[in-house]
């Protein structure tokens, strides 16, 4: 003679069976996701990246204990102090990139805070927070 489970037990292994079968079916999606390497041959100073941010033009700036830049694509125009001249950034490491709700985007570096002025292409020194880590 057979038994007939109970009608709990039948909805639990079906609800399990659909469970599985939609699980696997899920996990089982292809997801592409292209990486594509950026180093010292697209004109990186370094490999230690400190930080990184996106400015309102939409170019990659990175900061790094040699200096900052930004990647236009394909390379990187490196950004470096140059002792004398005024607008180029301070001879210590990057160490934040940030962009205000106006635009304006902030170098932090171990000896003070810069602004980058996207018209002229400089940096321009924040004298009250110089000699100030940021």
């Amino acid at each position: 003679m057979k038994t007939k489970w109970p009608s709990i037990i039948r909805d639990i292994y079906a609800f399990t069976g659909i469970f599985l079968f939609l699980s696997y079916h899920l996990i089982g999606q292809e997801t592409n996701y292209t990486f594509n390497k950026i180093g010292l041959e697209n004109g990186l100073y370094d490999g230690v990246i400190r930080c990184i941010h996106q400015d309102k033009f939409g170019y990659i700036w990175a900061g790094s204990m040699g200096g900052v830049g930004k990647f236009e694509g394909q390379k990187f125009i490196k950004y470096h102090h140059q002792h004398g001249k005024t607008g180029t950034p301070y001879n210590t490491q990057c160490r934040s990139l940030l962009s205000d709700k106006k635009g304006r985007m902030w170098v932090g570096f171990e000896n003070g805070l810069m602004q980058y002025d996207f018209t002229e292409d400089t940096f321009i020194p924040i004298p009250f927070l110089k000699d100030k880590f940021i």
